[in-house]
């Protein structure tokens, strides 16, 4: 029999395991190659002798670190750039600033950096190659008021989404209609350049147009999709009335196809390369394998005790002891009220510590593979018996702070956060259920 702490231990290797399979310099490797002069990207080759200048450009949680990867590779190649990315992400690179902006909501700095952003699009000309570096982040990083609204209610509304509930395509929809990149208009600057995008996705299903809020692709949104969220979320009432008045207007006439003629987009990793990186240190830890079949999405503290329940039921329904563990990714939801401070990885924790009702020993842990959960330093947080010893001897009613989606105040009382710090990537969350029978 496993100790409580041997199986964290487990638990914990497992996590890094699945962090390393989508780090930049473990996937981009695998799927960009360069031998002078040709770039193949997952197998699509490009010929940097065709172009005049090479551009490299990055947005997001993980854009420093795939564009570090990209300088090693081409060198000299690049002629230039501009990298964005979140405070404390930055990393020193040869060939292009790097420049950290506000997220989860935007700041002055990242108005800044979409205009400087824009700027070099537009000087690109037809024999020149932008490489955009793209991960999940990007929607704030580059955030940008339009003509008649202030940057302060563009921040305003961030943070209003942010607290929504909403689903990422959700907010995205919004956020495409409020910047002057996102939705295909990257490429649109950028024609008649050839872009190619190599992308991280954070997102379920991996839609390019929900990925950094599509730079490159076209947008397929209506306002009659605007006005829909809008309503269902009841954020009339919440974000500025300038900012909702731009949204419902009519929609401008969709971009031409001819605009994304010379891009091409690729992803490069997903939530999928990270599970496959945790299932191989589970199964090498001796640990029978269960792999939820589908993302986890929707309401945190559902979605966990919808996990919890089918989780015990397999073991339940299964003779002999053995060391189980349950694998899952996705991104939930958490519509914040009050003072509550939020943080989806954190109330998935403490809702599975409310579900749990069997004596068998477990441990969960729920973390965000970009090291951050919501709007704290806290990457998730852990679940198991002793949290939950440790909230009844200090009188600590799980219910109240679920009911006040406060679970960060929760395990920062009863022990329990998990903290990683920077991890240069970004690929949603990673859910990892350990059950010793």
């Amino acid at each position: 029999m496993k100790s409580l702490e041997d199986l964290r231990a487990d638990a914990w290797d497992i996590y890094r395991s699945g962090l390393e399979a989508v780090k930049p310099s473990a996937f981009m490797k695998n799927a960009v190659r360069f031998s002078d002069p040709i770039l193949s990207v997952q197998g699509t080759d490009f010929n940097l002798d065709a172009y005049e200048r090479i551009y490299l450009i990055g947005s997001g949680k993980a854009a420093a670190a795939m564009a570090a990867v990209m300088e090693q590779m081409l060198e000299r190649r690049i002629s230039g750039g501009i990298i964005v990315t979140k405070d404390r992400h930055a990393v020193r690179l040869q060939r292009c600033p790097c420049i950290e902006a506000g997220h989860p909501v935007p700041d002055y700095r990242s108005a800044r950096a979409t205009e400087e952003i824009i700027q070099l699009l537009k000087s690109a000309g037809e024999r020149d190659l932008i490489l955009y570096v793209l991960s999940g982040g990007t929607s704030s990083l580059l955030a940008s008021a339009p003509d008649g609204l202030s940057f302060d209610d563009i921040a305003r509304t961030y943070a209003v989404l942010a607290r929504c509930g909403a689903s990422i395509r959700e907010v995205n929809i919004i956020r495409k209609k409020i910047s002057g990149l996102f939705g295909g208009r990257f490429s649109a600057l950028a024609y008649p350049a050839t872009v190619v995008t190599l992308a991280l996705s954070d997102v379920p299903g991996d839609d390019m147009e929900s990925i950094g809020s599509g730079p490159t692709v076209p947008d397929t949104a209506t306002t009659e999709d605007v006005r829909r969220i809008l309503d269902h979320d009841a954020l009339y009432s919440k974000i500025p009335a300038g900012v909702c008045d731009y949204l419902t207007k009519p929609a401008p006439d969709r971009l031409p196809a001819e605009t994304f003629r010379r891009t091409h987009n690729f992803i490069l990793a997903n939530i999928h390369t990270a599970l496959t990186g945790c299932a191989s240190k589970a199964r090498d830890l001796g640990y029978e394998i269960m792999r939820y079949p589908d993302l986890i999405t929707g309401d945190a503290a559902g979605s966990a005790g919808k996990f919890i329940r089918q989780a015990q039921d397999v073991v339940q329904a299964r003779a002999g002891s053995r060391l189980y563990c349950f694998l899952a990714g996705g991104e939930t939801t958490v519509k914040v009220t009050g003072t509550g401070i939020g943080g989806r990885n954190q109330e998935f924790a403490l809702a599975a510590l409310q579900t749990w009702n069997s004596p068998l020993p477990y441990v969960l842990l729920a973390a965000g593979t970009d090291g951050t959960d919501g709007p704290t330093e806290q990457a998730g947080a852990w679940a198991d018996p002793s949290i939950l010893q440790k909230a009844v001897d200090l009188k600590l009613n799980p219910d109240y702070f679920l009911q006040t989606h406060d679970a960060y105040r929760f395990f920062k009382r009863a022990g329990g956060h998990v903290f990683t710090g920077p991890t240069g990537t970004n690929v949603m969350d990673i859910i990892i259920l350990i059950i010793q029978k």
